[in-house]
């Protein structure tokens, strides 16, 4: 039977608030008093500097949008570190649309830690930048969806309701438009019937942010097997216009959620179900290396200790004897990717190799601005793993930020 949804307008009420919602709760929450840092290793935050200063050494002009986008990705790690004001000092150096996405992040953050004062502060920054003229609507409206997600955690729901409607009526970026488009006020048979109506859009960024609120419906309701389940299923009998690479992010996802519950026979199941697609794909090189390293990660934690680590070495041996399949602009990427995965499996002093392995990889292209993404990137999740460099890395880290300059 077809879901009918009854008025564009009720559909505004529906999915964005989702991938916020299902995880937020009721409970009230304490205002904290005043936004500060947790404590972090040194070499972390020395890891962070150096990530940002790479990072801004990228000229603006004409690379802006690759500047902007690597500044981005240090404030999320910030983030990510519980790094807030280390983040407030990046962001206002960010000079396009992504400072205003920067403050919206940071007001979620805020929020999300119940420092109410400090995030309606920065909401309001952000909310400037997002009525400027940014070129194109898609990028206003990434940063309204944020600032929406962040109204609704603090119970503002009348102002985000608002501007989920702006959202809604808009003819760009029609993720942002999906994810304006659920209320936490709905129940979980109301979400089920939003979500269905999403995906039989036949839209694909509506169906693949459908998904993914699926996702954190499983979440939600894990200890209610029937829900659980349900939610489950839909995901499995609605992705069949996603490529295979979504199916398994998917599947991956789930198993996250699934240890986080302790059940690891859950877990391995979704995993195992993940290798299934990967095997019966082909893939780039590259891209094989990444699926193989998320889930060794997962497979890990799942407790298959064993065939976590003979799937890494694997590949590990794969790219040293098949590196020159992949552009040398991914390569370091890669690597970096299987670091994070030894990290995550308890052998630092594999990852420390890897993540070496990565930045010699990171300095054969002869231009400037792609060593400089990955520098950055790659200093940016030896931050977030605490994998600290020993001296030799470290100063190969610095002779090579120090080394940028033209050609960019």
């Amino acid at each position: 039977m077809h879901v009918i949804i009854k008025s564009r307008s009720y559909l505004l009420t529906l999915i964005g608030t989702l991938l916020v919602i299902v995880l937020c709760g009721c409970e009230s929450k304490v205002e904290e008093d005043t936004v500060s840092d947790k404590t972090l290793s040194v070499f972390q935050i020395k890891l962070l500097d150096i990530a940002f200063k790479t990072a801004s050494a990228i000229p603006i002009n004409p690379h802006i949008k690759d500047r902007s986008k690597a500044q981005e990705d240090v404030i999320e790690t910030c983030l990510e570190l519980g790094q807030p004001k280390r983040a407030l000092t990046y962001i206002e150096k960010i000079e396009n649309w992504r400072r205003g996405l920067c403050y919206a992040n940071l007001a979620f953050y805020c929020a999300k830690q119940n420092y109410n004062k400090e995030a309606n502060k920065y909401l309001k920054i952000a909310e400037e930048i997002s009525k400027d003229d940014h070129g194109q609507e898609w990028r206003n409206n990434q940063i309204k969806a944020i600032i929406a997600k962040t109204r609704t955690e603090l119970g503002q729901i009348r102002q985000a309701n608002k501007i989920k409607n702006d959202l809604a009526n808009s003819e760009t970026d029609k993720l942002a438009q999906a994810e304006a488009k659920i209320s936490p006020e709905e129940t979980f048979d109301e979400h089920i019937a939003v979500l269905d109506g999403l995906i039989e859009t036949g839209d694909y960024s509506m169906i693949t942010s459908a998904l993914k609120a699926y996702t954190r419906l499983y979440n939600k309701f894990y200890q209610d097997e029937k829900q659980r389940l349900l939610a489950e299923d839909k995901i499995k009998t609605s992705w069949e216009k996603v490529p295979v690479f979504i199916r398994i992010g998917l599947l991956l996802d789930l198993a996250g959620f699934s240890l986080e519950y302790s059940d690891q026979n859950k877990a391995l199941e979704l995993v195992n179900q993940a290798q299934i697609l990967m095997d019966d794909s082909q893939w780039r090189l590259e891209h094989k290396i990444g699926l193989v390293a998320k889930i060794s990660e997962l497979r890990h934690k799942a407790d298959d200790v064993g065939r976590a680590k003979i799937d890494a070495d694997a590949v590990l041996v794969l790219f040293n004897d098949q590196k020159s399949e992949i552009v040398d602009i991914y390569r370091a990427q890669t690597l970096q990717l299987l670091g994070q995965a030894y990290q995550y499996m308890g052998d630092t002093k594999t990852a420390l190799a890897v993540y070496k392995l990565a930045i010699e990889e990171s300095v054969i292209n002869p231009n400037s601005r792609p060593r400089a993404k990955d520098l950055s990137a790659i200093c940016c999740s030896m931050a977030l793993h605490a994998v600290e460099p020993d001296s030799e890395l470290w100063m190969r880290i610095n002779r090579i930020s120090e080394e940028l300059g033209h050609p960019w």
